[in-house]
């Protein structure tokens, strides 16, 4: 999902900013999907924190810088979202090989494992 949002992909996910209210119902807590990135953390915590520790604020992936003139702001506007019941082995953001091939997104890859 390209949602170009949130406007802060913030660790703590009750902490994040969105753009509109009807991306934090599709995208924010409590949502039906689940974000693999942040599944993928829970299981990951020491790659977690090493995140928070260079992005306290986010974002726990880059996927997109916005801004101009030299002054960039890395974002995570790419997801991918699954069922509840969806375990994630693997999720990858390919932001620099993804600029080299043209795009300005990330490509991002999960592993997954159907119950």
């Amino acid at each position: 999902m390209d949602a170009n949002g949130p406007r802060v992909d913030h660790p703590d996910i009750e902490q994040s900013r969105w753009w509109t209210e009807e991306e934090a119902l599709v995208l924010g807590a409590g949502t039906r999907t689940e974000d693999v990135l942040r599944l993928w953390y829970t299981g990951h915590p020491a790659e977690l924190k090493r995140r928070v520790r260079y992005y306290p604020n986010g974002p726990l992936a880059d996927s997109y810088h916005r801004g101009r003139k030299g002054k960039y702001l890395r974002c995570r506007y790419d997801s991918i979202r699954v069922s509840p019941s969806i375990s994630v082995t693997d999720v990858r953001y390919l932001y620099e090989e993804a600029v080299r091939a043209g795009s300005d997104h990330a490509l991002v890859v999960t592993d997954i494992d159907l119950p």
